[in-house]
């Protein structure tokens, strides 16, 4: 018999003392042998246990049925070519839209909706990822197609828009001679590659053949005139088609796409009540789940803002992982005030939880929310009602006012560009104030004013609520299960009115939960790990971290990291953070640790600017820009000569003034070889000398 049956023999043998235990006698005839192998093959099929395998219809139990028939954003086109699409659908025009924050989307949205209610033009907006990219090249020549593309990162095209981004890197051969199109591209000046996807696109399809209708258009966000930018190129966008295809122009009509029922028979335990649905081939981020808070700290407080610490436990989702540098997404909830105005409005408050379904009557339009819900976590949890109108949405709730009055009222400010601004800037607009503020002045009732508006309306226009992306805090060698939060709470005060303010929806969210936390109230949160391309460098390498404000929180990650490791005896690079924030005594984050973790660990160092300090004899303040520049040489050094690599994390506009503080310092350091610095420069940032994380 095989020696390698023994132990199993032994394994099923009383078990004896050691020195008492005896092998099996060997088998002696076909019998035994043919009994051996009997066991063996028994053996082996109790190890495989054929009943432990998965379940390949366990997915069964756990589905909802709501998500079926164009339920949730998770729903796939019917078919991945666009051409055929149009063609079933009747469409004359398709808005691609690559989007990462949601603005591009919205953008493509209110354009192809503008195009049908204006003049009646079968329209549809697209996601990229829906349909094959090669299928462009069969849109007939009697078809337009418009692309409303972001770039966000370094140079990144949006998680929807990457395939097709790659299939025209990789230089296709079909020809898009017959297609025609217009493009309008969502960037900041204060990011390197700015708007670069869209001038990638551009170049790539019309080498393909695709002739342009007009100059690509591109928004810059440095001054914070996107939406702006977006409505001049749309009103051009409309005018051409007008004219090219002979439209003629019309009250706007709203025709909707999506219905909403209220169905009473339905089950609490069928609805959607608070849990977002997220897409399943969105390759750089983990599922979706609801995750408990099992700290939270306030990190400093005073009379204009504050800044939390939250720490989220994901031991309940051991398939869920991080790495150090990585971005968590939170989906934050709407204020109770804000759901309350609207459905008040609607009047709705008394039927805020009967079951309502949503489908789409056009088969081009998804559902962009989770259904079957209710219209309070339609409110709470599904739709951005406490963002700012939009200007075509003012318009177009004209056809819908309540009254003369409250018409002439809104029609004021749809008529004067500078009006509606100032309004804007001097109040909370968000849907619901704003029906609120239009009914009172009209001298209607405020409950019920606008009882007449659609709910599929408010759905449509308003859009499905988006995560908000933090930077991980917390370092996945020291803190696995828990990937902290570093959130300042923010509040932008209104135009000549300094004492009210509009508060960050999803900060604000995160410090009332870290306040329920902190009173044992074991809140939890909705979020998903995203991957980044910001994760430190092998431990032997020299860093240089500059970060400014909450932009400290991967570095506290990656210092606290390398101390660790430090005390392990491993070896460790050089280690310098420079840090920025108003003052010491009011803002200077995690400050104890970080010098706790320098001074364990040799040759690290923090340099820290203040921008609310006066400093002696100098004429201005510190910024970490300034402190940067002060070790130029120094660190054009490190950089050059002992390959360091420089991490930025903070706003986009620190990050540009940085990157050109040490250009500056290279070329004037004239120890080093360098013949040609900007070549230099590209080249070291494309190989990872220089990466950011940066925002705004």
């Amino acid at each position: 018999m095989s020696s390698a049956l023994l132990p199993y023999i032994d394994f099923l043998r009383p078990s004896l003392p050691l020195g008492q235990q005896q092998l099996p006698p060997l088998p002696q005839t076909q019998g035994d042998i043919a009994a051996c192998l009997a066991l063996a093959i028994a053996l082996g099929f109790w190890l495989r246990k054929p009943w432990d395998l998965p379940d390949p219809y366990q997915h069964v139990y756990y589905e909802k049925p709501q998500l079926k028939n164009g339920g949730g954003s998770g729903r796939t086109a019917e078919t991945r070519n666009i051409a055929k699409k149009l063609e079933e659908s009747s469409k004359d025009l398709v808005v691609f839209w690559g989007s990462q924050s949601g603005t591009a989307e919205e953008f493509a949205n209110r354009l192809a909706r503008e195009c049908y209610s204006r003049f009646g033009l079968d329209s549809m907006s697209a996601d990229l990822s829906d349909y094959d990219p090669e299928s462009l090249s069969s849109i007939p020549e009697s078809k337009i197609a418009i692309l409303i593309l972001s770039t966000y990162g370094e140079g990144d095209p949006s998680d929807n828009a990457a395939g097709f981004y790659r299939y025209l890197q990789h230089k296709p051969s079909q020809s898009l001679a017959n297609l025609q199109y217009a493009a309008f591209g969502l960037g900041n000046s204060n990011y390197q590659h700015y708007n670069r996807v869209v001038d990638v696109v551009a170049t790539a399809i019309d080498g393909l053949g695709a002739r342009a209708l007009m100059p690509v258009t591109k928004a810059d966000d440095a001054d914070g005139n996107t939406e702006e930018q977006f409505l001049a190129w749309k009103e051009s966008v409309l005018r051409l088609l007008q004219k090219r295809l002979d439209l003629t122009e019309r009250e706007p009509v709203y025709e909707p796409k999506l219905q909403v029922e209220e169905d009473e028979s339905l089950d609490i335990i069928d609805l959607h009540s608070g849990e977002p649905v997220s897409r399943d081939d969105n390759k750089s981020s983990s599922a979706v789940v609801s995750a408990p808070v099992s700290d939270a700290k306030e990190l400093f407080q005073n009379s204009s803002r504050n800044c939390v610490h939250l720490d989220v436990d994901l031991s309940a989702h051991p398939i869920i992982s991080y790495k150090t540098g990585d971005h968590i997404a939170v989906w934050p909830v709407n204020p109770a005030e804000e759901v309350d105005i609207l459905l008040g409005q609607l009047g709705l408050r008394d039927r805020r939880h009967i079951p309502i379904g949503i489908k789409s009557l056009d088969s081009t339009k998804k559902v962009p929310v989770p259904t079957l819900t209710s219209t309070e976590a339609l409110f709470k949890h599904y739709l951005e009602i406490s963002a700012a109108v939009s200007a075509d949405t003012l318009a177009s709730l004209l056809q819908f006012a309540p009254s003369p009055t409250v018409r002439s009222f809104l029609g004021r400010y749809v008529k004067d560009r500078q009006a509606y601004i100032q309004l804007a800037e001097e109040n909370h607009l968000t849907l619901g104030r704003l029906l609120r503020m239009s009914a009172i002045k009209g001298g209607l009732s405020e409950d019920g004013a606008w009882a007449n508006l659609p709910l599929s309306f408010v759905v449509e226009v308003l859009g499905a609520l988006r995560p908000r992306l933090y930077s991980i805090s917390s370092s996945s060698m020291l803190a696995p299960r828990k990937p902290a939060i570093t959130a300042l709470v923010v509040e932008k005060p209104l135009r000549n009115r300094p004492a009210e303010s509009i508060p960050g929806l999803a900060s604000t969210y995160l410090h009332k939960v870290s306040v329920s936390s902190r009173n044992e109230l074991c809140p939890s949160l909705h979020v998903a790990i995203r991957k980044s391309k910001f994760h430190p460098p092998v431990a032997t390498k020299d860093i240089i971290m500059i970060g400014a404000g909450t932009g400290i929180a991967p570095f506290r990650a990656f210092l606290l990291e390398r101390a660790r490791l430090h005390a392990m005896s491993r070896p460790v690079g050089r280690t310098i953070l420079f840090f920025g924030c108003r003052d010491p005594e009011e803002d200077y984050i995690y400050r104890e640790e970080l010098e706790q973790a320098v001074a364990n660990l040799p040759g690290a160092e923090i340099v820290a600017a203040f921008s609310r300090i006066q400093y002696p004899g100098k004429t201005g303040r510190g910024y970490v820009q300034d402190a940067v520049a002060a070790r130029g040489k120094e660190l054009s050094r490190m950089i050059a000569q002992q390959e360091a690599r420089v991490y930025v994390c903070g706003r986009a506009a620190m990050s540009r003034e940085v990157a050109a503080v040490l250009k500056d310092a290279l070329k004037a350091n004239e120890d080093l070889e360098i013949e040609n610095h900007a070549e230099w420069w590209t080249s070291w940032r494309r190989m990872g000398g220089f990466s950011e994380d940066v925002w705004g």
